[in-house]
């Protein structure tokens, strides 16, 4: 999973063009959490990811302010990935999230992951192997959040295909 720091008035009007969608992926650089993202979502969440739109869409019951939505957050923008869609968080959620991440220490991170990552991990992995690469996912996601909370934006979710 790529994650893109985008300015506001971007942000607000990702959500309805394919092409800025595009613009933004191509030209932004990117915070790339690599493909083993599903297992910091677990280990933040205790579930599979699913995007916010997506549960939405299936009556799935959401909660706004849950760590569920520091990577599974954010509207649907038309732009296709090799999840469902891009998604784009505004920058008052980015703000809001931001705390509650940093709030998470390296070493209690590190106690969060359990066996539920294994579906998520290779399985010849060692615990500690698999423990921090979560850690050090995790550590990114926080930069970004901060970085992005300081300036005000949003963030643009992208899974590559």
């Amino acid at each position: 999973m790529r994650l893109y720091r985008v300015p506001e008035l971007m942000a607000r009007k990702l959500a309805g063009s394919e092409g800025l969608a595009y613009e933004a992926i191509t030209e932004v650089p990117p915070v790339d959490l690599g493909e083993r993202w599903p297992a910091l979502h677990y280990s933040l969440c205790l579930e599979a990811p699913m995007p916010r739109h997506v549960a939405v869409e299936d009556d799935v019951e959401w909660d706004d302010k849950s760590l569920e939505n520091a990577l599974m957050g954010g509207d649907a923008t038309p732009y296709p990935d090799g999840l469902t869609f891009a998604r784009v968080m505004l920058p008052a959620t980015v703000r809001m999230m931001a705390p509650r991440l940093s709030a998470i220490s390296p070493e209690t991170m590190w106690d969060r992951v359990d066996d539920g990552i294994n579906d998520y991990l290779p399985s010849d992995w060692t615990d500690p192997l698999k423990r921090s690469t979560v850690v050090a996912m995790f550590m990114r996601l926080v930069d970004v959040y901060r970085a992005a909370a300081s300036a005000g934006d949003g963030l643009l979710f992208y899974v590559p295909t």
